[in-house]
């Protein structure tokens, strides 16, 4: 990698280890861009997502935005929550406590959720 990070080994070789192997890859990595990103609709089912939620705003449902208590979960659920609230206000999030209710959705915070009118 012939740039200003073939200079510092360490990001180098952090680089290398994320598949990133020439410059162009490395300065897209450090300065992302709306034109690079993937096509959300490639993910299975978003537009099926997408259109729960639409209604779900349209029918003033309560909206739970639910996550991992790990640093990409708690990112996700910050970074959506905070988009929504721009256009809807009955809206809460939920991030489970590592240790009393490990890791992923339970069914008791399905329940939980469901009995505080989330559907």
């Amino acid at each position: 990698m012939a740039s200003r990070y073939a200079n510092c080994p360490p990001i180098s070789e952090l680089l290398v280890q994320r598949g990133i192997s020439s410059v162009e890859e490395a300065e897209r990595f450090f300065h992302p861009s709306l034109k690079n990103m993937h096509d959300p609709f490639l993910m299975p089912d978003m537009d099926k997502a997408v259109n729960r939620l639409n209604r779900a705003m349209g029918s003033k449902e309560k909206i739970l935005v639910f996550g991992d208590y790990d640093v990409d979960g708690t990112t996700s659920v910050a970074l959506v929550y905070k988009y929504l609230q721009n256009f809807y206000s009955n809206i809460e999030y939920y991030i489970p406590t590592r240790y009393d209710e490990g890791y992923g959705i339970s069914i008791r915070t399905i329940d939980e959720a469901a009995a505080s009118g989330v559907k």
